[in-house]
């Protein structure tokens, strides 16, 4: 009696199981939680990667260019040397990667820098904004006036700076951001 009520039931199950495999819906079904399934496992592997990387963004005004040769009697000088084009540009460097990046990471044949194009100079530069002080970032002018060294002792993810530099350039084109991160990228 166990036995056929133990039959009863398995042919049940196996009739259900057959109209399950012969369902188009369930396999269609079936098929689209496989592809979302693997989907999503390549997003999580995406989104828990360390990755480390500084992106930069430039912003530029052009406040004087090539005026002071068009009027003769304006003189235009910064400390005491003869300039013909003032531009302030605005540089926003921020940790766009997933891992903090700690001043080890910067490549020391490549250090993070910011230069000007000949025959152009800075003339003064000026952190405007920093999201977070213990980053104890600074800015270090070379004696040239063509490169501006930036160095910190850890940057955040999420977190960054906005560098405010005067110089004698007349376009965005003119500043260069340079610099190697270990384990990420060139900038």
């Amino acid at each position: 009696m166990i036995f056929y009520a133990f039959e009863s039931i398995m042919g049940n199950v196996n009739q259900k199981v057959e109209w399950l495999a012969d369902n188009p819906w369930i396999a269609i079904l079936s098929l689209l939680l496989a592809f979302a399934g693997i989907i999503l496992a390549v997003i999580i592997y995406i989104k828990s990667r360390k990755t480390k990387s500084v992106c930069y963004a430039i912003r530029n005004y052009n406040l004087i260019r090539n005026f002071v040769s068009k009027i003769p009697l304006l003189k235009l000088s910064w400390d005491e040397e003869k300039i013909e084009n003032v531009s302030i540009s605005k540089v926003a460097l921020w940790n766009g990667g997933s891992d903090v990046v700690e001043n080890t990471d910067i490549a020391s044949l490549d250090p993070l820098t910011i230069s000007v194009l000949s025959p152009f100079k800075i003339l003064d530069k000026n952190i405007i904004y920093l999201k977070n002080s213990k980053n104890k970032l600074e800015l270090i002018l070379n004696e040239e006036r063509t490169k501006i060294g930036v160095k910190f002792e850890f940057i955040d993810r999420h977190e960054g700076v906005i560098i405010q530099v005067i110089h004698t350039g007349k376009r965005k084109e003119d500043l260069k951001i340079t610099g190697t991160i270990k384990g990420g990228c060139k900038l």
